[in-house]
């Protein structure tokens, strides 16, 4: 049985399925959603949801009606997006993402039993906050009727991709670019991976970079 594996950063999820290792080597993937391509963004234009690449494209044209939060920020809370006359919350929209995602996904990959899921250090620190992200994100998956297999924080995932250069021992700094911060995760390796510590840098993610690329090239 195989397994898919999920790496739920909102700046583009990405989908690979893995594969078993060839004599004495390590286990494969193959990616279904390549890094970059499927950002966690949605809007609404002319009561339509769009998610995705659609809704990205369509960002500057309706910018009072993209909301690019809802990951970061999984919640009950309200959004500033509208659904069946009312404002759709955060959970809402994620679980809404997901299930696009999912959707997506080439028919013989979705009906794999098992899932891993990689979340960013948000959901997986100590903390009230952290248990309602995780919370949430567990009651999405189980509405979506999705079998969980394991949930790893995304930068211990990074060093365990199997095209990763792992250290075989002492200290690594994985860095994440979300779409409105940077995560910087210190992790140490000793046959293991344990998750040390962990920093957000606000208004250092890609969102930023983006359009300071913008506002370059403009001048």
């Amino acid at each position: 049985m195989k397994t898919l594996g999920f790496e739920m950063v909102d700046a583009g999820f990405e989908v690979a399925v893995g594969r078993a290792a060839a004599s004495g080597g390590r286990p494969q993937a193959d990616r279904l959603v390549p890094p970059g391509t499927l950002p966690a963004v949605a809007l609404v234009d002319d009561q339509e949801l769009h998610l995705g690449p659609a809704a990205e494209a369509r960002r500057y044209l309706f910018p009072r009606q993209v909301n690019d939060l809802f990951w970061e920020e999984i919640s009950l809370q309200p959004s500033n997006i509208r659904r069946g006359g009312r404002p759709a919350t955060y959970s809402e929209l994620a679980y809404t993402f997901l299930r696009y995602v999912i959707d997506g996904l080439p028919g013989v990959a979705s009906e794999h039993a098992s899932l891993v899921l990689a979340v960013p250090p948000a959901f997986t620190e100590s903390g009230e906050r952290a248990e309602e992200r995780i919370g949430i994100l567990l009651g999405i998956c189980r509405d979506l009727e999705l079998r969980l297999g394991a949930i790893v924080d995304v930068a211990s995932a990074a060093l365990l991709d199997p095209e990763a250069a792992l250290p075989s021992r002492g200290h690594a700094v994985v860095v994440d670019l979300n779409l409105h911060a940077a995560v910087l995760s210190l992790l140490e390796v000793d046959g293991t991976v344990t998750h040390k510590a962990s920093a957000r840098i606000a208004g250092a993610g890609w969102a930023a970079l983006m359009d300071l690329a913008r506002r370059t090239l403009a001048q």
